[in-house]
């Protein structure tokens, strides 16, 4: 038999060549073994506890704040559903990325956009960002049906501060505004996570700012389930500590006469007080002219803010409290 040996030598390298990546080949599902062993058995409690905060994050509920009733019951300061828009920093890669998708659906002015990425960055992640609110059905239904391609984005029904009289009993019940940062400093820290909440409003002016932490009521908490996207799927309220709402002020000021004495004043520059002369409670507290809380409530906007500080009938001003005048006959 005649016998080759280029053929030999060819046979020889192929095994060797064969043996080498065998035994590499060996090696990577070793290593592909050991890691999964690894992660599944070794750190399996630590990625588990990890698995479990990704899927469930602890919120605070903010209170509905306290109604301020006249005397017979009617409401002069209430609570009425928001639909606004929110934005948690830290469920999004880019912010601005999520702003440009979002301002397809709604409007979002430059100045809008550009106030949000400097909260982003002054805030902590976790903390939702309050992006639009006070929208029409038609643009909130619109972000909820995008939703799951907004990542980040989170469309929410809250509650704001409704005025039903308007500027009738405006410089006695004041009205809401944003939290501040000096607002902050005078705050427990306790208190500072409530007040850090999206669109929190407290008290400014009038019975408002007198009966803040009575009218703001006591925050509570709750656990919500995520999925992947980072979307809502479920919300498990925490047993015995749901939020309790402000405490209700009932004033002394009946609004039917209220009404009465700013029609008499309307278009002048005036006051008038009416009051029991049995008991000495106040049932009328009339300025005029005066505003419309809602405004202050929602954003003033900057013309009508100028209007009423520049008008020399001075609509902020609470005349019956604050005004100077040189007494006259009885």
């Amino acid at each position: 038999m005649r016998v080759d040996p280029y053929d030999t030598d060819r046979q020889i390298v192929f095994s060797r060549r064969a043996a080498l990546t065998g035994g590499v080949a060996s090696l990577l599902f070793a290593g592909v073994g050991f890691r999964l062993y690894q992660l599944q058995v070794v750190e399996h409690e630590a990625y588990q506890t990890k698995s479990r905060e990704n899927q469930f994050n602890q919120r605070v509920v903010p209170p509905l704040r306290g109604e301020i009733l006249d005397r017979f019951g009617e409401p002069l300061a209430t609570n009425r559903k928001n639909f606004r828009i929110l934005l948690v920093p830290e469920q999004t890669k880019s912010v601005e990325e999520s702003l440009t998708a979002l301002s397809r659906l709604i409007e979002l002015p430059n100045d809008k956009r550009n106030k949000i990425l400097n909260e982003a960055a002054r805030k902590r992640s976790f903390i939702p960002i309050e992006v639009e609110d006070n929208l029409s059905w038609e643009d909130f239904a619109r972000v909820n049906l995008e939703g799951p391609h907004l990542p980040g984005v989170q469309p929410n029904a809250g509650d704001t501060r409704e005025y039903p009289l308007k500027d009738i009993a405006a410089l006695v019940v004041g009205y809401v505004g944003p939290v501040t940062d000096r607002d902050l400093s005078r705050e427990e820290e306790a208190e500072r996570l409530l007040l850090r909440q999206p669109g929190f409003r407290i008290g400014q002016k009038g019975v408002e700012k007198t009966f803040e932490t009575k009218l703001r009521g006591a925050a509570g908490s709750m656990t919500v389930e995520v999925n992947a996207h980072g979307r809502v799927i479920d919300e498990r309220p925490h047993e015995g500590n749901d939020p309790v709402q402000g405490e209700t002020a009932v004033l002394t000021i009946d609004a039917e006469l209220q009404a009465v004495a700013m029609k008499e004043l309307e278009g002048e520059s005036g006051a008038a007080v009416v009051m029991d002369v049995k008991t000495g409670e106040v049932l009328v507290m009339a300025s005029s002219p005066a505003f419309d809380p809602n405004d202050f409530n929602v954003g003033i906007n900057a013309q009508k803010w100028r209007e009423l500080n520049a008008s020399p009938y001075k609509p902020l001003l609470n005349k019956p409290l604050s005004g100077t005048y040189p007494p006259g006959s009885t």
